[in-house]
């Protein structure tokens, strides 16, 4: 079943494919793939970047550190080498982890059920302050005109998983971490929230396009922010000491 399901338009026959389990079990598999490649691509070089910098060397002695320099460069490519091998196991096992926990009935009749109704009453504040004038039963909001229910994967919860994961795999001071994971966390959910409100104002208007922007480009662009912040938070927050200290 998508995600997001239109409780009062009739389904045409030939779009009957994205009601399939199967399908939205490929969408699913194929959007978590692209985050981790992305992460892993984008570790690969932000890593040996941020924790091997060359210190600032004196002209003069540059000649007499060079040999020292050569034979260190070896072992550095090999430490980073090892560190990124130790990110990407890390990451995928909380991956792993942390869906394998969202598929337990238990933890999603009792955890992600009452979250995403709560994603739904703040959806419903946001559409009724742009005049939308809806109304909630449950994770169904409506109005006279259109009606969606939320769903797994329209929470914002596959993204924090994904985010939180890539967070605490990364070996930064566990400070950083937290801060990385409270921030992150509203920020996805702040951006999942403009895209139920933009979801169903599509819906509204641009019935057409509902489909699409849904399995599409919504899907995409709140992952692809999960990763850009990441990005962000592990470049800018995220730097041992010791690269902070030969940056200063």
């Amino acid at each position: 079943m998508s995600p997001i399901e239109i409780l009062r338009r009739p389904e045409p026959p030939d779009r009957e494919l994205f009601h399939s389990p199967l399908f939205a079990t490929h969408v699913s598999l194929a959007l978590l793939g692209y985050a981790a490649f992305v992460v892993a691509a984008d570790y690969g070089f932000l890593f040996p970047a941020r924790n091997y910098r060359p210190a600032k060397i004196p002209a003069m002695a540059r000649s007499k550190s060079r040999p020292a320099e050569e034979a260190a460069k070896p072992a550095d490519r090999t430490g980073s080498r090892r560190r990124e091998v130790t990110f990407l196991v890390v990451f995928l096992v909380l991956l792993a982890g942390g869906f394998t926990v969202l598929s337990i009935n238990a933890v999603n009749d009792r955890v992600v059920e009452p979250f995403t109704a709560g994603v739904a009453r703040a959806s419903g504040a946001l559409l009724d302050w742009i005049g939308q004038d809806v109304t909630l039963r449950g994770t169904v909001i409506e109005n006279r005109r259109f009606a969606v229910n939320i769903r797994n994967g329209c929470n914002g919860v596959e993204t924090v998983v994904i985010f939180v994961s890539a967070v605490l795999a990364f070996p930064a001071p566990w400070r950083a971490r937290l801060v990385g994971l409270v921030l992150g966390v509203v920020a996805i959910q702040a951006v999942n929230l403009v895209r139920v409100a933009a979801l169903f104002l599509t819906g509204v208007y641009l019935p057409d396009f509902f489909r699409s922007s849904h399995t599409v480009v919504w899907q995409s662009v709140v992952i692809l922010f999960g990763v850009l912040l990441w990005i962000f938070w592990a470049s800018r927050f995220a730097a041992p000491r010791g690269s902070r200290a030969e940056a200063a």
